[in-house]
C-alpha cells in the first residue's frame, strides 16, 4: 500500500509530504529554507508554528501525520521599544540598543516585527545584553527570511534614536539563563560558530566572564562550509585547545545551524568528548 501524500505550507510556500516522514527532513529534501541544529529536540533552532493546532512545534521532532498549514513566526504579545542607540558593526550587522519593558538577558530569543509595506515581518534574535541592561540585539542581513529583504535592510541601517520597533518576547518564563542550564557557570568553554555568527564573539567572551568561566577559544567555520570533512581545521582547533587546557570536563557550545548532532559525533569521537560536552545555541 502506498503511503499518503500531504500538503504543507509553510509561509508562503507549498509542498508535498509523505505520511511518516519527518517535518523537518520533508522541509530540507524540498529545498525549504529553515533553521536546525541537533536534530535531537534540544537547541530549539527548528522552532515552528502550527497554525491549525496553534501550537509551536520542533520539525525535528514531528512527522507528517495530516495537511499542515505552519508559520516561521511563533505569534506572541508585541510591545513598542524605543531606539536609544544604533551601532554599524559591518555593512551586513548592526547592534540595536532598545528601551522597552523586558527581562531579557543574553541568549534568550526575541522577535522584532520588521515594517515591510503594508505587512509586518518576522526576525527572530538573541539578546546580548546582560541582564537589568536595556535591551540589546545584533541584526544580520543575512538572517532576513524575504522576498524583500534589501528594503527591509534598509529600512533597519536607516533607524534613529526614538524610532519604535515592536517586540515580542516569551512570557511566563525563566530568563536569562542560559548559560546556567547549560551548566557553564565555572571551567573552560571553547565557542564554535557558523561564520555569520562570528561578530557574536565579543559578546560571548563578555556573557561567559561573568559566571566566572573561562573562553579560552573562538573558531570560525568558513562561509562556504556545508559539512565538517570540508573543514579538518575544526578538529585540529579542538585538539589544540584540548592540549592547552588537559581538562577532560572542558565545554563546547556551537552557535549556529546546519552542523547537526551526527556530524558533531564525527567531529567528538576521536578526541574523546562526549556529546555532553557540547552545548548548541542558535
Amino acid at each position: 500500500m502506498s503511503s499518503l501524500n500531504f500538503t504543507i505550507q509553510l509561509d508562503d510556500k507549498k509542498i508535498s509530504g509523505k505520511s511518516g516522514d519527518n517535518l523537518l527532513d520533508t522541509l530540507l529534501t524540498n529545498n525549504v529554507d529553515v533553521n536546525y541544529g541537533c536534530r535531537a529536540g534540544v537547541c530549539g533552532a527548528c522552532r515552528l508554528y502550527d497554525k491549525n493546532k496553534q501550537e509551536e512545534i520542533l520539525c525535528c521532532q514531528v512527522n507528517v501525520s495530516s495537511p499542515m498549514s505552519i508559520s516561521s513566526h511563533v505569534p506572541s504579545p508585541s510591545i513598542g521599544f524605543m531606539v536609544e542607540q544604533v551601532q554599524v558593526i559591518n555593512e551586513f550587522t548592526i547592534e540595536l540598543t532598545l528601551l522597552g519593558p523586558s527581562d531579557d538577558s543574553f541568549g534568550d530569543r526575541v522577535s522584532l516585527l520588521l515594517p515591510c509595506d503594508d505587512e509586518s515581518v518576522s526576525y527572530d534574535s538573541m539578546a546580548i545584553n546582560s541582564a537589568g541592561e536595556p535591551l540589546k540585539l545584533l541584526l544580520q542581513k543575512a538572517s532576513i527570511k524575504h522576498v524583500k529583504a534589501e528594503g527591509i535592510w534598509r529600512k533597519l541601517v536607516t533607524l534613529t534614536v526614538n524610532d519604535t520597533l515592536q517586540i515580542s518576547s516569551k512570557v511566563g518564563v525563566r530568563k536569562g539563563r542560559l548559560l546556567y542550564e547549560m551548566g557553564l557557570d565555572h571551567g573552560s568553554v571553547l565557542v564554535v560558530s557558523t561564520f555569520e555568527n562570528s561578530v557574536f564573539e565579543p559578546y560571548w567572551e563578555s556573557a561567559l566572564k561573568s559566571l566566572s568561566s573561562n573562553l579560552i577559544g573562538f573558531y570560525s567555520l568558513p562561509s562556504s562550509i556545508s559539512h565538517y570533512a570540508a573543514d579538518r581545521g575544526l578538529t585540529e582547533f579542538i585538539r589544540a585547545k584540548l592540549t592547552e587546557t588537559s581538562q577532560p570536563d572542558l565545554q563546547i557550545i556551537y552557535h549556529g545551524q546546519r552542523f547537526p548532532q551526527d556530524t558533531w559525533q564525527t567531529i567528538l569521537r576521536p578526541l574523546r568528548l562526549r556529546m555532553s560536552q557540547l552545548h548548541f545555541v542558535r
